[in-house]
């Protein structure tokens, strides 16, 4: 199996995680505060739906032969758009994750190689493959469907993403250390994989080693 087919798999693996998690909640617990400061757990339903409406984008305009906008209109009209998708009914929101989830993993089945290879613009400006924006999307639903607050916490992230994510974590981490530094700190490196990955990413606390670099 090629890397770009485990990320799909991944991916859709864990949208089927948060869309069982969605139709088993009570409708009003939307409305209260997730793990995420200022974004009620509407708010990052809303995201992650957004999201994937955002990625579908970069496959559209491929088949035009043009680099997709991930957010046309820049961070203020995504963050409105969050803001507007957020005041809905809880069957309104549900509804648009699940449509928007289908979307994606329509474009895709769709796809054909040379759209895989082309690129898309995210919100920073900086460019990804489509294959890289699979990985993206499965980060974001996994992480997210953590910072809900439901019983699903980063304890129960996949052992294949946590195994990915680390990896790529670690050549991040590289990158911003002095030459020649291979590998976290020993007190990051002792701690157990979903542990240390969920301090990385700014989702746990450890004693004693500060907030971690986040992503």
């Amino acid at each position: 199996m090629s890397t770009l087919d485990r990320h799909v798999e991944g991916c859709a693996a864990a949208h089927q995680t948060l869309l069982a998690l969605v139709d088993d909640i009570d409708p009003d617990s939307i409305r209260e505060m997730s793990l995420l400061p200022t974004w009620t757990r509407a708010h990052v339903l809303s995201h992650i739906a957004r999201n994937a409406e955002g990625l579908r984008r970069f496959f559209d305009a491929a088949q035009d032969g043009r680099v997709g906008e991930q957010y046309p209109g820049g961070r203020e009209k995504r963050d409105s758009d969050i803001e507007v998708a957020a005041q809905r009914g809880f069957t309104d929101i549900v509804s648009d994750v699940r449509a928007s989830i289908w979307a994606l993993e329509g474009a895709w089945a769709a796809a054909t190689a040379e759209v895989w290879t082309s690129k898309g613009r995210l919100l920073t400006g900086a460019e990804v493959t489509l294959e890289e924006s699979v990985f993206r999307r499965w980060r974001e639903v996994v992480v997210h469907t953590s910072d809900l607050g439901y019983a699903y916490s980063w304890n129960d992230w996949p052992n294949d993403y946590v195994r990915f994510e680390l990896d790529r974590q670690l050549m991040a981490w590289r990158a911003s250390q002095p030459m020649g530094v291979k590998d976290f700190p020993d007190d990051v490196r002792k701690l157990p994989d979903k542990q240390r990955l969920a301090w990385l990413l700014q989702r746990t606390t450890v004693e004693g080693l500060g907030l971690g670099p986040g992503i």
